[in-house]
């Protein structure tokens, strides 16, 4: 949360070192203030900002959560219209969980156009590698162990997993979005 005496400066109320009976808090909470916005703001031993009336702690934004959580419901928070809305962009989330560029894993089942009799995959496979290739800009062929594939329901589907570095999570989407135009994909994850 950072240092709370500068959380404090920000918000125009003295911090004095030590517990003294004539502290500007103390007397702040004692006798109206000249600076009504800040009159009921105490600092807890924990070293949180405190709203004296309802002892809740305030948060960074001078509000508590249950404030924050109104003011999101209200649209407050949103961003202006002449903003761009991030909240929904492919990749944010995944982009806060991984620190890119990294290696990821595409997985994919599927099955051969007209099935497969001897139950190879051998195109579906390429396809697949070539795509993700392709669009995450990993020349082929891709290192040993890369690629690995296993037979499903008797040969009749295959499951695969493709490793790449990926530098932006992005890239991670769009991958997705093109395994999924081919009709012989049937999960992607």
């Amino acid at each position: 949360m950072g240092d709370p005496s500068a959380l404090l400066h920000d918000i125009d109320i003295e911090v004095t070192q030590g517990p003294s009976a004539s502290s500007p808090l103390q007397r702040d909470a004692a006798s109206p203030s000249s600076k009504p916005h800040s009159a009921d703001l105490q600092l807890g031993d924990d070293g949180l900002l405190i709203d004296g009336k309802t002892g809740r702690v305030v948060n960074g934004l001078g509000a508590t959560r249950f404030d924050v959580k109104l003011a999101a419901l209200r649209g407050d928070l949103d961003p202006k219209p002449w903003e761009e809305n991030t909240e929904r962009a492919p990749g944010v989330l995944l982009g806060s969980l991984v620190t890119f560029p990294a290696d990821y894993t595409f997985q994919v089942v599927g099955a051969s156009a007209g099935g497969c009799s001897s139950g190879e995959h051998a195109e579906f496979v390429d396809d697949m590698v070539a795509t993700v290739a392709r669009l995450t800009e990993t020349p082929l062929p891709l290192a040993d162990g890369a690629v690995k594939r296993k037979q499903r329901l008797g040969g009749k589907y295959v499951s695969l997993s493709v490793t790449v570095n990926v530098r932006a999570p992005e890239l991670v989407t769009r991958v997705y979005e093109e395994l999924g135009k081919d009709t012989r994909v049937k999960m992607k994850f």
